[in-house]
């Protein structure tokens, strides 16, 4: 993925897709990052299924999960909702933190 910032304008090609965004539409420039990003790491990653906030990240680096597994709880509009893994994989890296915001489809965890 390649950004090109310009002004208040940014950019985005992946693999010959051009996307464009005007920064002030935030929430649209973050959600298309996300897929952009979730489209970059394939099957293997569990993304946000809900804007929130992480109340806790259930898994660590290294770990082995299932499906249907706990991987996380974001609360969204006073609710908390667990994500689940979708299959069953190795944790090779774990994008968010307790107490952090993330947005809908934006990752969570990168399986092997």
């Amino acid at each position: 993925m390649h950004v090109i910032e310009n002004g208040n304008d940014i950019s985005t090609k992946l693999e010959d897709e051009n996307r464009y965004t005007k920064v002030d539409e935030h929430v649209n420039m973050i959600q298309g990052t996300a897929a952009l990003e979730r489209h970059s790491l394939g099957e293997n990653v569990i993304c946000s299924e809900v804007p929130g906030r992480i109340v806790k990240v259930f898994v660590n680096e290294g770990d082995s999960i299932n499906k249907g597994d706990t991987v996380a709880i974001v609360e969204s509009m006073k609710m908390e909702i667990e994500i689940k893994s979708s299959r069953n994989g190795v944790v090779k890296k774990v994008f968010a933190k307790n107490g952090s915001y993330i947005n809908v489809g934006q990752p969570i965890i990168l399986l092997e």
